[in-house]
């Protein structure tokens, strides 16, 4: 009988076998459908097969290992939407070197320290951001190369486009492992500095079928045939997560450069999008464009609502402006690879009201009180998770990793419950909950019935600091365009739709309010203006 040990023992089984990895994505279309259409950079009008998106990547890779970059270097890359980015994510792949993508939205000084503290080598940016990155070079000596696209180069920069001429086309040919680090992703904390959550190869490969099984319950289900349109910014985890899905699928990704309610319409007619990814701020602007009826967007059958959860008189809205759409609620986590929820089958749909569904298939949820014990079906507490998806850590916090990684599971800050299904419903951030007179109030719960009148365009509620109740509810409000109304008026209104106890005791009228880089209100934002206020009453 044949001796198998020795024989596996003589056998390098690394060199025998590429682990199927985030680049291995890209070269199996390519060699398989190599003429498909895999990316539209409809801003710039750039269309990419994937044999050439492919040939783009290994050229940028091994460029990079022409600047010395190696497997384990962090390689920081500053875009808006564009091919470049996707170029940078997958060449970073190809050669194990661990991407860094940076919120363009974010301070000099949060760039800065992002930098830093990612021990970036090499930062990979577009011409906007030139002068930025200029103003920062003295204090950040770890980088050793700039490369600069579609701008004028500054005298220590390297141009984009003339590297990639000069490289090779051919396959790097560094392996990779499935558990190797492949993005830090810096999520944007409520306090302090953002934390560089870091991801492996693995979670988003776990990501991207879970995704899809989600996907699939739509009527008609899903194809390679589909068109995805990426409407959020790609330096985000859900941004990436959900445009790396699509591309594993053999789909065609669209993206715009920035989110343009007018274009966005423009592209899902002349593209014939069948897919997008909308947060609820983005919903509210398509369907106020005035020039919705001017574009045919029957091409479209399903829209990702994510970001924060969606007012559901948002959510009737989308079906019945865009006849027949499908709007599945997705609830996300840059911790987690994007997704970690989904409601998605129709019925579901229906019946469930302000919920954020069911894990993806490979993530296991629970709600949990501050000791840690599971609460029954019906009561509010913090939500855990644990899944293959789940990021490896955040880099150079040990504390904040224990503190967020315990019990075997990971603590969210997300404050839900679930019903006696299995649906879980979103009810706040953890930091978010207000406190007055000792009753609990969820913001978003207040906001759901702000959403209804029909003068609210838009609206956040927070705790203001009260010295009757501790904290008041406040709503800070934007009305809908020629709209006039009082704050009386929709205090008034929420009389009969919640506890009386939960209505706001003040209002505030404002022409805009603050978001983040994927649209969502910041609330945080909007209650640090007001933490000096101490009323509890309204005229």
């Amino acid at each position: 009988m044949p001796d198998f040990g020795r024989w596996r023992e003589s056998v390098d089984f690394t060199l025998a076998c590429r682990r199927y990895v985030i680049g291995e994505v890209l070269a199996k279309h390519a060699r398989s459908e190599p003429r498909k259409l895999a990316f539209v950079d409809y801003t710039r009008g750039k269309r990419f097969s994937y044999d050439e998106l492919n040939r783009r990547v290994n050229r940028l890779a091994r460029a990079l290992q022409g600047l010395g970059i190696v497997a384990g270097d962090k390689v920081a890359f500053l875009f808006f939407n564009s091919h470049e980015i996707i170029e940078c994510y997958f060449a970073c792949a190809k050669i194990g070197a661990i991407a860094v993508p940076l919120n363009f939205r974010f301070s000099p000084d949060e760039l800065g320290y992002c930098l830093e503290q990612s021990d970036a080598c090499c930062v990979i940016h577009g011409g906007d951001f030139a002068a930025t990155l200029n103003g920062l070079r003295s204090k950040l000596p770890l980088v050793r190369a700039y490369v600069c696209a579609e701008g004028a180069a500054g005298s220590h920069d390297h141009d984009y486009e003339t590297l990639l001429a000069a490289a090779e086309e051919s396959e790097p040919g560094v392996l990779v492992d499935d558990d190797d680090y492949a993005q830090i992703f810096y999520t944007s904390g409520t306090t302090g500095f953002p934390k560089g959550a870091l991801l492996t190869h693995r979670n988003y490969l776990t990501h991207a079928p879970c995704y899809l099984l989600e996907l699939a319950q739509s009527p008609g289900g899903i194809s390679p045939r589909d068109v995805y349109l990426q409407n959020s910014p790609l330096f985000h985890a859900g941004g990436w997560g959900l445009t790396f899905s699509h591309l594993w699928f053999r789909n065609t990704v669209v993206t715009l450069r920035a989110f343009d309610a007018e274009k966005l319409l423009e592209c899902i007619e002349r593209e014939r999008v069948t897919i997008t990814w909308l947060v609820a701020t983005m919903s509210t602007f398509v369907l106020g464009s005035p020039k919705f009826g001017d574009y045919d967007t029957s091409s479209l059958r399903i829209c990702v609502s994510a970001g924060s959860p969606l007012p559901t008189v948002l959510k009737e809205k989308l079906r019945e402006k865009f006849s027949g759409l499908h709007v599945i609620d997705v609830l996300g986590q840059t911790e987690l690879s994007a997704g970690i929820m989904a409601l998605a089958h129709p019925e579901d749909v229906r019946r469930k009201v302000a919920c954020v569904g069911r894990p993806l298939t490979m993530t296991e949820a629970k709600v949990v009180d501050d000791t840690g014990r599971e609460l029954p079906a019906g009561e509010v507490g913090e939500i855990v998770y644990r899944s293959p998806q789940l990021a490896a850590g955040y880099y150079k916090k040990p504390a904040e990793t224990i503190e967020a990684y315990h019990d075997g599971w990971f603590h969210s800050g997300d404050l839900a419950r679930r019903d006696d299904e299995g649906f879980f419903y979103l009810v706040d951030r953890k930091h978010d909950k207000i406190v007055s007179g000792g009753e609990n109030i969820f913001p978003t719960e207040v906001e759901e019935v702000l959403y209804t009148h029909p003068k609210v365009e838009n609206c956040c509620v927070v705790g203001v600091p009260d010295p009757l109740w501790g904290e008041a509810v406040k709503a800070v409000v934007v009305l809908k365009s020629g709209a006039e109304a009082s704050g009386r008026e929709l205090i008034d209104y929420c009389v009969g739709k919640i506890a009386d106890y939960k209505k706001p005791k003040s209002v505030d009228f404002v022409n805009d309010l603050p978001r983040s880089s994927v649209g969502k209100v910041l609330r945080r934002e909007v209650r640090a203006q007001y933490q000096q206020e101490k009323t509890y009453y309204t005229t």
